[in-house]
């Protein structure tokens, strides 16, 4: 069993889910989920993503425990207690599922990983700076350095065409 999320854990993650979710309403990109919604991604693997996008096509199918779809794009905001499955398991399980980006925010090392699937594998990058796009819903793009300021940014003072 995991332990509690944190505050900072859950700032975090309300952070980026801010930021997708008016991007997505925006520009019809899909419909932002969070955890503990749960996604069937095989037979036996059930994970809890802690953000995740629902295809446009797919929003339909978003119903009932757990989820019977193959999300977009997925964030999960690491901690000491899933660090291992975050970067472990569920590199392995999203890229068998097929979902095209998986970005990890390891905050207590100020980086993002940015999983891009090619094939059948993720190809990583470390991004600790600067901007961080994303492919899979295509125009979305933070600053790493918004999600290692204390406190968070205000989401009224992000530049209007990060949020669609």
């Amino acid at each position: 069993m995991y332990s509690p999320s944190t505050a900072e854990h859950q700032r975090l993650v309300g952070f980026l889910y801010s930021l997708l979710r008016l991007f997505c309403e925006a520009k019809g990109c899909g419909e932002v989920l969070t955890g503990p919604a749960a996604v069937r991604l095989g037979p036996e693997v059930i994970r809890e993503p802690d953000i995740f996008v629902v295809r446009p096509e797919d929003v339909s199918k978003a119903r009932g425990v757990p989820l019977d779809l193959v999300p977009v794009f997925v964030i999960e905001v690491t901690s000491p207690s899933t660090r291992g499955i975050d970067l472990g398991e569920k590199v392995g399980d999203y890229a068998v599922a097929g979902i095209p980006e998986y970005w990890v925010v390891y905050a207590e090392r100020k980086e993002i990983w940015v999983h891009v699937l090619q094939g059948s594998s993720f190809r990583a990058e470390k991004k600790a700076s600067g901007e961080v796009r994303c492919c899979a819903v295509p125009g979305f793009t933070i600053r790493a350095d918004w999600l290692w300021k204390r406190p968070l940014p205000a989401i009224s003072s992000v530049p209007p065409k990060v949020l669609g």
